[in-house]
């Protein structure tokens, strides 16, 4: 039997704890010997340091030792031979509940959803997270809510924020709140080498999605890296963009739904999660509402999406999900079912087929160490 550690995160509202670890068995699919590694509240985004054993969360919260204007992040220090996690230290988010978190050398980006801020950490192995080097605010820096979704597009909502796979060179933020997808300038070695994280002003900076879109997250084709991939949350739509990085700008290819050709989108439907698979044909999302996962072939030519497969989550509100190292399986959080489940994938069709599924609280994030 060989097993792959996997740490499964989320919400504490009901009977959550924090951030638990499994071993994955790679030859059945099976979920085992689960246990609490990190006590904490709201630990709704987990990022792995590549190079080192540092693990770094968002705390989905408003309030950190007393100040009720932020959230927090969180670094810990993974035992290589437990994978226990051991706090290192917290520090404020810089707005209301940061919902995401990517790393990139020894810098930590995070995306804070209520207060429409990104900010910017330097990361130590010894001493976790610094104070930020940057804040940004999309209301300052004079971005407007598209209020088409009158109760979720009220004002800046960031929701994501991820480095561009070509050059590392553009922060890309999606803002929910403005259907925008907002380009930083970043510099890993700007002020004095510490590291800076700038929004431009030009036009150029912004791709407008239709309003009501919601953009989410963004995937990168992992085989044409200038093929993006966009979840809309609140329209239920994929949006197919090519960055254009030399102009700093995102030129759209397609938009089609996420839902089965013959489903037409329910309000109260939010799409969530995307990825793409590691071979880089697949695509797959998941659609809280609705509750399932669909799949998608990419052309290998174009980049364009095809629909190949819906299939029900067995649970509501499938948050997030995530491929094992191996590739051939999938597993989905159903965070008001408290439950995960487990499917395989066909290396050929890129189909799930449904294997079996696990109780667990409140789960919304799942990452693999590899």
């Amino acid at each position: 039997m060989t097993t792959v550690p996997v740490y499964i995160s989320g919400y504490t509202e009901r009977s959550g704890k924090g951030i638990y670890l499994y071993d994955f068995d790679t030859t059945t699919g099976a979920l085992l010997n689960g246990k609490v590694v990190a006590e904490c509240a709201h630990p709704t985004f987990l990022a792995f340091h590549p190079s080192s054993q540092l693990v770094i969360c968002v705390n989905e919260t408003d309030e950190f030792n007393g100040d009720k204007s932020t959230g927090f992040v969180s670094a810990y220090r993974r035992d290589q031979r437990s994978g226990e996690l051991q706090l290192i230290n917290s520090v404020a988010s810089h707005g209301h509940n940061p919902c995401y978190v990517s790393i990139w050398g020894h810098h930590v980006l995070v995306a804070n959803y209520s207060s429409g801020t990104s900010s910017l950490y330097l990361l130590s192995c010894a001493d976790g997270l610094g104070d930020a080097l940057s804040v940004i605010d999309h209301s300052k820096m004079g971005m407007q809510a598209t209020h088409a979704v009158p109760k979720r597009q009220e004002a800046p909502h960031a929701h994501s924020i991820d480095l561009d796979p070509m050059e590392r060179r553009k922060a890309i933020v999606m803002d929910l709140g403005c259907d925008s997808a907002v380009m930083y300038d970043y510099d890993s070695r700007g002020n004095n080498g510490t590291g800076t994280l700038a929004m431009g002003m030009a036009p150029a900076d912004q791709f407008k999605f239709p309003e009501g879109t919601g953009p989410r997250h963004i995937a990168f084709a992992p085989n044409m890296r200038s093929f993006a991939y966009v979840m809309g949350e609140l329209s239920n739509e994929l949006f197919m963009l090519e960055l254009d990085l030399l102009n700093s700008k995102f030129h759209l290819v397609q938009r089609i739904s996420a839902l089965p050709p013959d489903v037409k989108a329910q309000p109260g439907w939010l799409g969530s999660e995307i990825l793409v698979h590691p071979n880089g044909r697949y695509l797959y999302v998941t659609l809280r509402g609705h509750d399932s996962l669909s799949v998608f072939y990419i052309d290998d030519r174009t980049g364009k999406l095809s629909f190949v497969q819906n299939e029900s989550t067995r649970g509501k509100h499938p948050r997030h999900f995530n491929f094992d190292p191996t590739g051939k399986f999938l597993l989905v959080g159903n965070q008001h079912t408290d439950t995960v489940s487990v499917f395989s994938i066909d290396a050929t069709s890129g189909k799930l087929s449904f294997l079996h599924i696990v109780d667990h609280p409140e789960p919304a994030c799942i990452q693999f160490w590899t």
